[in-house]
């Protein structure tokens, strides 16, 4: 099975343990987890939108048609 393209950290930080002065990354939430909640309010707040039990399929629907639209540009 393909590994579904996540776009990578949405808030990545690097962390500084000043304990022993590396840096740890934290990824952050992914882009596509990002998308997805930025699309689950209008999904929700539709009179005539989806059954709840389709809000997240429908969520990670137009999630994945940013990424997909924002690969083309980066060519």
């Amino acid at each position: 099975m393909a590994k579904t393209n996540d776009g990578g950290g949405a808030y990545p930080l690097s962390i500084t343990d000043f304990r022993d002065k590396d840096e740890h990354p934290q990824p952050g939430m992914s882009l596509r987890d990002y998308f997805a909640g930025q699309a689950l309010a209008p999904l929700i707040s539709m009179e005539n939108g989806p059954e709840v039990s389709e809000v997240g399929m429908w969520c990670y629907r137009y999630a994945d048609a940013m990424l997909a639209e924002r690969e083309k540009g980066e060519r």
